[in-house]
């Protein structure tokens, strides 16, 4: 991801430690026609932030 901060850097966004903020971030771009892309190394993008994913693209 370094690479591409780099190299884009008016198309990286760092959330730090927020999961579920950067999904709902994630979200909004792809509403707004973005594809976004997610990383992190924490296990918390699979399964904890699921339900605020949920929320954020349904309502």
């Amino acid at each position: 991801m370094d690479a591409f901060a780099k190299e884009f850097p008016s198309r990286f966004i760092q959330t730090g430690i927020a999961e579920a903020n950067m999904m709902g971030i994630a979200a909004g771009l792809t509403i707004g026609g973005k594809i976004p892309f997610t990383g992190t190394f924490a296990n918390f993008s699979t399964g904890r932030v699921r339900s605020n994913s949920s929320i954020d693209c349904l309502f």
